[in-house]
């Protein structure tokens, strides 16, 4: 018995060491729970200017809902601790006033909401999914007119598109039709950043391609092959070297990071560049190569950028789509970082697939005066971009944010020009040459 007691007592005393940590454990939990979720100040009903967003924030959970003039979606829960949201998430809330301020990683300028009393009556969701073919048109239809900001750019009669285009209530069409139909609808729209995607990959845009589009690959391949021993800089798009003796080259494959748990974009970002700008301080010139790079974020176009300036330096104007008209312009100031700045002549390689953040970092860098811009114009695709989800699934993107120079000229559709305009030469490239990323350390080098 005595024997046996003594066993039974060392299996029992880890248990309960075991059980009370757990124990612990919950309880630091429930308190840091409290200590960070929600204040009585902003828990609520919330409605944004300009985003077609609900927020429900209650003590536990925050349901967020993209809202059109006809529907509702429940897009997402997330919980309501701040500092979960913060870590996880990259948004901060906090009161401005009687209003909400939404920062979320990514955009260059906080999202604003005013309290309401309660949901659209249309919420959680109408219509029910997967919807009819009229129902799926209506909130694609609904959303691009109440937030798409380009429609006179391109010269499209919106209106015009539902009188000729919305099906019947009782149309019946199978994915392929209805995906053929709102295809129809989106056509004239040269923007890249209007896209319309399947749960199963499919993806429309209605841009027009560059004339290389086929090559693109070839392309991009031929210019990395031409510089040896290219280095990443960690969790960013950035790949970086030596194009020729004294003069850096920096590859952006995105302009987004992956710095993970509880850090954010921008953090990631500078820290990232800082490598490149120490291993460039003594560069006679610099080459910053977006001709392959979609977009990313942009207030990682804007860390980016800091590097290059040590004064601060007004770059861009926002305006974003708020009901009929549009917000009042947000001026965006280039900060410099740190003591230690890159004053060499930069050269930036643009093509048509500089789009997005990298478009927004093309605007933002031609105003520094060691800057040249080289290649083909850019997409001019510059703006945030909005998501709305069909009864369907599928998910529309659409752009809702005009973006214009310090001087405040706009260049969406037409694109940046190159001060340097040096077409793409697919015959070189099948013969291993990149003739612009040539051109640029011919440029570079005398210097």
């Amino acid at each position: 018995m005595g024997a046996d007691s003594g066993r039974d007592f060392k299996m029992i005393a880890p248990l309960r060491w075991l059980l009370w940590t757990l124990a612990f454990l919950c309880v630091v939990l429930t308190v840091s729970w409290l200590l960070t979720m929600p204040g009585k100040d902003i828990r609520g009903i919330w409605a944004t200017d300009t985003h077609g967003l609900r927020l429900d924030i209650g003590r536990g959970t925050i349901d967020i809902y993209e809202v059109t003039d006809i529907s509702c979606y429940r897009a997402r829960r997330i919980p309501a601790n701040a500092w979960l949201i913060r870590a996880m998430q990259d948004i901060t809330l906090t009161r401005d006033g009687n209003r909400l301020r939404i920062d979320a990683g990514g955009g260059l300028t906080p999202i604003m909401a005013r309290r309401t009393n309660s949901l659209p009556p249309t919420c959680p969701q109408t219509p029910a999914a997967p919807g009819s073919a009229q129902e799926n048109f209506d909130v694609l239809w609904h959303a691009m007119a109440g937030h798409y900001a380009f429609f006179d750019v391109h010269d499209v009669d919106w209106p015009a598109r539902r009188a000729a285009l919305r099906p019947s209530a009782d149309a019946a069409l199978g994915e392929a039709a209805l995906f053929d139909l709102l295809q129809t609808a989106l056509a004239g729209l040269d923007d890249g950043q209007v896209t319309l995607r399947t749960p199963a990959g499919q993806l429309f845009s209605p841009a027009t391609r560059p004339d290389w589009f086929a090559d693109r690959h070839l392309v991009r391949d031929a210019t990395l092959a031409q510089v040896d021993d290219l280095t990443q800089a960690a969790n960013t798009g950035l790949l970086y070297g030596w194009a020729a003796p004294g003069i850096g080259y920096v590859y952006l494959a995105h302009l987004d990071t992956s710095g993970g748990f509880n850090t954010t974009a921008k953090d990631q970002a500078d820290i990232g560049f800082a490598e490149i700008a120490r291993a460039f301080s003594t560069a006679r010139g610099i080459i910053l190569d977006a001709r392959y790079t979609p977009g990313g974020a942009d207030d990682v176009a804007l860390t980016y950028a800091r590097f290059f300036t040590d004064r601060p330096l007004p770059v861009l104007t926002t305006t974003i789509r708020e009901g009929q008209g549009f917000s009042q312009p947000t001026q965006i100031t280039l900060d410099p970082r740190g003591a230690s700045h890159l004053h060499q002549p930069t050269i930036i390689l643009t093509s048509g697939f500089t789009a997005g953040a990298a478009d927004v970092f093309t605007l933002i860098m031609r105003e520094l005066p060691q800057v040249t811009l080289m290649g083909t114009h850019t997409s001019g695709a510059q703006s945030a971009v909005l998501s709305f989800s069909l009864p369907n699934g599928w998910q529309l993107g659409l752009p809702h944010r005009h973006t214009r120079d310090a001087q405040g000229a706009a260049f969406a559709k037409t694109g940046i020009t190159p001060d340097m305009i040096v077409p793409v030469d697919v015959a070189a490239a099948r013969a291993g040459r990149d003739t612009t990323l040539d051109r640029a350390i011919s440029v570079l080098a005398p210097q």
